[in-house]
């Protein structure tokens, strides 16, 4: 009797460790500490997840199994060097693409190991089959990933941001967009429009062929475009409903531009065409909008106020909304092969299963 009453004491037992670890795993937000100021974006591979830091130069590297703190790499040091923002932005093969204000840095992925420097002063960073980026001293440029070979080097005065589309480097400044063929830096096309200069903006994003910019005219509205990245020719140009200052972010998927507003709204517009798809208002509050959103095939997901927001990506449907942990959301999100939320807030970082 005395070992029947044990045993049953130990099923219960592990009955209860078993409910205590699934909640723990799929319906609680396990949190861990950076001790540093997170700066996205989360860059995910196969099993780890990466980011950088706001200063101190340094890239935390994150077990997606045990959710632990694999390493930090020091970027090298430099006397004249003020570490500001670092960035991760791609892991590229087996090659780490970090930036930083003053340069931009390759870092053997296997061993930690800086395998190449380039002090360009980096304003945005592309990569696809090369390194791309737009500088502060008005030029682009294509660096090899693996070896850190400067392919192409080329100007573009005034240019504070671009987009890949097909073999086309599309950059935009305040008054006019240029394209350059992504392998050599050949100017394709070049072309002005009625933009004005604003404390952040125009906007730039692209899928396929088609490019899509949102900028503010004279008048101060919101105008959106949309270009042929190959030739430059206009397909479409129309005021938006929305105004210019309401813009977070613009982003590209399938022949789609998502337009992302400050105060919880996404706007779905035809790339080809300029029509509008779908949108939505996020109707809860707060629903201001702080960081980019993850897209998936289906969904996209947005940090609106408190909450993850998940729309349907097709219609536009809220599909469902998450309380985040950690206070108002000012961080990013990204969904992982695994089926993990991963998110950060400051400077914790959160796993939870979705």
């Amino acid at each position: 009797m005395r070992r029947k009453h044990v045993v049953a004491m130990a099923v219960v037992a592990i009955v209860v460790l078993v409910v205590i670890t699934v909640y723990f795993r799929v319906f609680h937000w396990q949190q861990r500490s950076a001790e540093a100021w997170i700066r996205g974006p989360l860059v995910v591979t196969a099993n780890t997840v990466l980011h950088g830091e706001l200063e101190g130069g340094r890239v935390f590297e994150w077990s997606l199994d045990r959710f632990g703190l694999l390493r930090t790499i020091q970027l090298p040091e430099d006397s004249v060097f003020n570490w500001a923002q670092t960035r991760v932005h791609a892991v590229e093969r087996g090659v780490i693409v970090v930036s930083t204000h003053r340069a931009l840095y390759g870092i053997d992925h296997a061993t930690g190991d800086v395998k190449w420097t380039h002090h360009v002063s980096p304003r945005e960073v592309l990569v696809g089959e090369a390194v791309y980026y737009v500088s502060h001293n008005g030029s682009v440029g294509a660096i090899h990933p693996e070896d850190g070979q400067q392919l192409w080097l080329a100007s573009a005065i005034g240019a504070v941001a671009g987009t890949l589309s097909g073999e086309a480097l599309v950059v935009i400044g305040p008054n006019s967009i240029s394209a350059l063929r992504a392998q050599t830096g050949e100017v394709l096309w070049s072309l002005d429009y009625d933009g004005m200069a604003g404390d952040y903006g125009p906007f730039i994003t692209a899928t396929e062929s088609g490019v899509a910019v949102i900028y503010q005219d004279a008048t101060g509205a919101a105008v959106g475009t949309g270009l042929n990245a190959n030739a430059g020719e206009v397909m479409w140009s129309k005021a938006q409903p929305f105004p210019f200052p309401y813009v977070h972010s613009l982003m590209g998927e399938a022949g789609v531009a998502f337009a992302i507003l400050r105060r919880g709204a996404v706007v779905a517009l035809n790339v080809h065409s300029g029509e509008q798809i779908w949108s939505r208002q996020l109707s809860f509050a707060p629903a201001d909008v702080r960081s980019s959103p993850f897209i998936t095939p289906d969904r996209i997901l947005l940090i609106s106020g408190y909450s993850l927001a998940e729309l349907n990506r097709a219609s536009g449907e809220l599909k469902q909304r998450i309380r985040l942990p950690g206070g108002r959301g000012i961080g990013e999100i990204v969904l992982c092969r695994d089926g993990h939320y991963v998110y950060f807030n400051e400077r914790r970082l959160y796993r939870k299963r979705r």
